[in-house]
């Protein structure tokens, strides 16, 4: 945003000495005209200020394509590391009457294995 920002400013500038032809006096905003003087001169703010200009946009661009290369590796790199989350078929049975709700037990249709659903939302193995 900010080299964008830059850069049309600096255009902006170019533009607005074109049109006084150099002749600066007639700018009637002071930061302007001190901006128009400078731009105009031969002087080495002239070239210190587009130096600057083009290391911001450079520097912006850059960070952009740097940002952008990282958030596509990240989210492909985070969808393939975590398996998709099969749902759970079977009966539920309750154990027993017990003071910790959430107690139960998942039977898979065609297995021989439970697994023991908690409170906790941890699954311990349970064989039948």
């Amino acid at each position: 945003f900010i080299a964008i920002v830059s850069v049309v400013s600096f255009i902006r500038l170019n533009i607005r000495v074109g049109e006084l032809e150099g002749d600066c006096t007639q700018e009637t905003n002071p930061s302007s005209r001190r901006s128009c003087e400078m731009w105009a001169s031969e002087g080495g703010d002239k070239y210190l200020m587009l130096s600057s200009t083009l290391t911001v946009f450079v520097t912006g661009c850059l960070a952009f394509w740097f940002g952008n290369a990282l958030y596509n590796r990240l989210a492909h790199d985070f969808s393939l590391a975590l398996p998709a989350m099969t749902p759970l078929l079977g009966e539920v049975i309750v154990l027993t009457p017990s003071s910790r709700p959430g107690n139960v037990v998942v039977v898979p249709l065609q297995a021989s294995t439970s697994l023991t659903v908690t409170s906790q939302a941890r699954l311990a193995p349970t064989f039948l």
